[in-house]
């Protein structure tokens, strides 16, 4: 199963001051309430191909995984990355586009991938069809 989600907002600050605060991960416990630490696993900080160690904590349960800079073009095109878990990819591109001299949108696209969902709704397909066809 594939899902794509667009977000967008607009931050009072000019676009390399968002950029920097972004690109500093220290500071992501600050101000996401779901990561608990980040650790740089391989790599240059920020860097594309550089991985991370990120443990979340949603819900009461702690999540560990691991994700890729895929690129960063900064501040003039966007930062990626993905995230791949079992059987889930995550991909997430950011854009951070200038409205003004102390304004700045930001932009994110996530493209979810769930492999086992789409293994489970062709296998139950399969079994419908077989069980029609020897029922019918």
């Amino acid at each position: 199963m594939r899902m794509k989600y667009t977000a967008e907002i607009e931050i009072d600050l000019p676009r390399d001051q968002v950029v920097d605060l972004y690109n500093n991960k220290t500071l992501y416990p600050q101000w996401h309430a779901s990561i608990k630490e980040i650790e740089l696993v391989s790599g240059k900080a920020g860097e594309a191909y550089s991985k991370y160690r990120i443990i979340m904590e949603r819900d009461g349960q702690i999540i560990e995984f691991q994700s890729t800079v895929t690129k960063n073009k900064l501040p003039d095109e966007c930062w990626s990355q993905s995230i791949k878990e079992n059987d889930f990819t995550l991909n997430k591109k950011m854009y951070f586009k200038e409205v003004g001299p102390d304004k700045t949108k930001i932009i994110e696209e996530y493209e979810m991938h769930l492999h086992s969902f789409e293994t489970d709704i062709q296998n139950n397909l399969l079994d419908f069809k077989i069980f029609s066809e020897n029922h019918g």
